[in-house]
């Protein structure tokens, strides 16, 4: 076993994987990655596996769009490894107004960004998904880009 590495990523959930994943893409040889049990058995195991653009700022939602992008093309390709992504677009509803108004600023960014970002009235919510109960609700925003993996 080596005793020195150039770099050394502790924890081999999504973020540590991606770290190791885009430095060799970038050609760095000497990595290291540490995990103290299995890859992604950690808070990654528990996590729902959502795959947004969602973000109140313009670097996350590019980030985010990039894991996307990723997910979508080579990256089971050059791993082997399944991914199995699932585009099925994203729903965040809301009874408040001032969450409205956060999802016109990430619309807004989304735009800026080239995604679009869909704001709903309850009717326009109840037509995508027709199962909804819309008493209460001001709103949603759909995110039609987003979809899901199986986060390990």
């Amino acid at each position: 076993m080596k005793n020195t590495a150039r770099v050394v990523v502790i924890g081999g959930g999504v973020m540590g994987c991606s770290l190791i994943y885009h430095l060799t893409k970038l050609g760095w040889t000497d990595v290291v990655l540490v995990e103290k049990n299995e890859l992604t058995a950690g808070s990654t195991w528990h996590a729902a596996g959502l795959c947004t653009h969602y973000a109140h700022n313009i670097t996350i939602m590019n980030l985010r769009a990039h894991s996307v992008a990723l997910y979508k093309s080579v990256l089971e390709e050059e791993t082997g490894q399944p991914v199995s992504f699932h585009a099925t677009g994203a729903l965040r509803v809301t009874t408040r107004k001032d969450r409205m108004d956060e999802f016109k600023h990430v619309q807004g960014l989304g735009r800026f960004a080239g995604f679009d970002f869909n704001i709903l009235s309850p009717s326009e919510l109840k037509d995508i998904y027709p199962l909804v109960q819309t008493e209460g609700l001001l709103g949603a925003i759909h995110e039609p880009l987003d979809g899901y993996v199986d986060p390990s």
